[in-house]
């Protein structure tokens, strides 16, 4: 996938008239979370809520806090996690904001799709769908050829696997910062 970058804005969790503007983010479907350097947080009063553990893409292994933050781009916004990025950092849009944001990467366009909804049970019918909840609220276990036995046996769900049609096909292409 070529990289691109997109411009969002970023607008503290509990008081929403705190925001600031971000030129460009990577957009990075490789990593996880969105980093955003500090100075731009700590100008919104985002406050660090925890410290955890991140693998950079050289194999070297740091300590960066992490915060909640509202995250908005074009005409999408989604409430995330937020790493702390220090000087030297690389800062990025994740997956998961992505997801959060209901929007498909174009990786041939270098562009984002809107998407109508998230998938909410994988792919399956709605009577297996309604099959594994009865399952699960009687304690048992569906019985559809697709319900996985354990959760093992589950694919993992990343955006990045799931193609425009798993999603109800794109309402509108918003092209790129």
């Amino acid at each position: 996938m070529g990289s691109f970058t997109v411009g969002c804005l970023i607008k503290n969790h509990v008081n929403r008239e705190k925001t600031v503007r971000i030129p460009q983010l990577m957009v990075d479907t490789g990593s996880e979370a969105t980093w955003v350097p500090r100075k731009f947080l700590a100008e919104i009063d985002v406050k660090p809520e925890k410290r955890s553990l991140f693998q950079l893409a050289n194999g070297q292994y740091v300590y960066r806090d992490v915060g909640y933050a509202v995250i908005r781009v074009n005409d999408s916004e989604t409430t995330d996690e937020v790493v702390f990025a220090e000087e030297g950092d690389a800062v990025f849009l994740g997956p998961r904001a992505l997801t959060g944001l209901m929007l498909w990467v174009d990786a041939s366009g270098e562009r984002f799709m809107a998407i109508k909804s998230h998938p909410a049970a994988g792919a399956v019918g709605e009577g297996e769908a309604k099959g594994r909840l009865n399952a699960s609220i009687s304690g048992g276990r569906a019985r559809t050829p697709c319900a996985p036995r354990r959760a093992a046996e589950c694919p993992p769900y990343h955006p990045s696997h799931l193609s425009p049609t798993h999603y109800n096909a794109p309402e509108k292409i918003m092209e790129k910062n």
